[in-house]
This record gives structure tokens, C-alpha cells and sequence, in this order.
């Protein structure tokens, strides 16, 4: 599955072994063990689930990983701050497009700003995008997309690890009803037949 709409060749999976072993050769590299690993902080914002996602990641980390591992809940208007500035360690949020173009959400991690948590910016990514911006051919400007989209995964600023499913249930006499691009309802043109 890609993380945009649009169609890479790359994959997240779940694989302890490979997790430990990466983990150690990054401490390696550090200088550090486990037993001098500072405790991971995962701050999150106190709204729907996102507590139990961070003490999922807390419990897997420290099974997997053997770290001590930190939660930290944060007011909504608190956490988006921290993001903002790279006050956090580990931390998460839910996006999602305000309209139905890839390059909306390629855009947002493309320069260093508040909104791009990871304050990464790389010019062959901002190359790709900025040619999928001024191409016409909607066949090209989509295989661009995509390019930027591999080297966005290669690089991996940020980790998608998890997303929102929104559930629905309606009277079967209610028609007319619409969702935007974000999962909201749009009653108005809806009525009951």
C-alpha cells in the first residue's frame, strides 16, 4: 500500500527480528546500548484513540526492543505547537488532503515549515514535485508524483504507521448525503426517501 493515492512499489511490514537488529546497529553507530539508550518520550494528543496507539507502540517497543519507553498525553493545541517547533521525540498526528490532488500532501513535508514535523527538505524531492507542479500531461505529472512519493519512502523523514477507518451507519430511507476529502458527513443535499 502506498501512502498517497497514487501507486509506489514500496511496503511497510512488521518484522521484529529485523526491527531488533536495525535497532542495534543504530545504537552501534551511536555509541550507545540499551542499558544507556535515554527513555523514549511518545507524546500524543489526548483525542480518540491515539492513546491506545501510543501504549500499543510503548509495549511493543519494550517487548521488542527491551528500551524503557515513556507516554506523555497532550492537550490537542499543546502537541500541534510541539510538532511545529520539534519539541517532541516521538510523536504522531492524523493527515489528510483538503482536496483529491497527491501533491497536496507531497507538498507539505517539500520545504521546512511548521507543518513538516520532521523538518526534512531534500532537492531531488523538491526537483519531483516541482516538475509534477508545472507538467499538464496527467500521465506524467502522476508518474512524477510517484517518483517523488519513492524517494519520499526511501528516505523516510516521518513513519506511517497507522490510519483512521471511519464507520457509518445510516436508516436506509437517508440519501443524498456526501463525504468530503477528510471523512466529514455533508448533509445538506441529504433526505430521507
Amino acid at each position: 500500500h502506498a501512502l498517497l493515492p497514487i501507486h509506489a512499489n514500496t511496503s511497510l511490514r512488521e518484522d521484529p527480528a529485523e526491527a531488533k537488529k536495525i535497532f542495534e546497529e543504530g545504537l552501534k553507530e551511536l555509541g550507545l546500548t540499551k542499558e544507556n539508550f535515554p527513555p523514549l518520550v511518545i507524546t500524543y494528543s489526548q483525542q480518540a484513540s491515539r492513546k491506545q496507539l501510543a501504549e500499543y507502540l510503548q509495549d511493543t517497543w519494550i517487548r521488542s526492543l527491551g528500551i524503557a519507553v515513556r507516554l506523555e498525553p497532550q492537550e490537542w493545541n499543546t502537541l500541534r505547537a510541539n510538532l511545529g517547533t520539534g519539541q517532541f521525540e516521538v510523536s504522531g498526528c492524523f493527515e489528510a488532503s483538503f482536496y483529491h490532488d497527491p501533491l497536496e500532501m507531497l507538498e507539505r513535508v517539500a520545504t521546512l515549515n511548521p507543518g513538516n514535523f520532521a523538518q526534512w527538505a531534500f532537492l531531488p524531492y523538491q526537483q519531483k514535485l516541482a516538475s509534477a507542479g508545472r507538467e499538464a500531461n496527467p500521465n506524467l505529472r502522476m508518474q512524477l508524483l510517484s517518483e517523488a512519493e519513492e524517494i519520499l519512502m526511501d528516505q523516510m523523514p516521518f513513519i506511517p504507521i497507522s490510519s483512521d477507518t471511519f464507520l457509518f451507519s445510516h436508516p436506509p430511507k437517508l440519501h443524498g448525503y456526501i463525504f468530503d476529502s477528510v471523512g466529514a458527513i455533508d448533509f445538506s443535499y441529504a433526505s430521507m426517501k
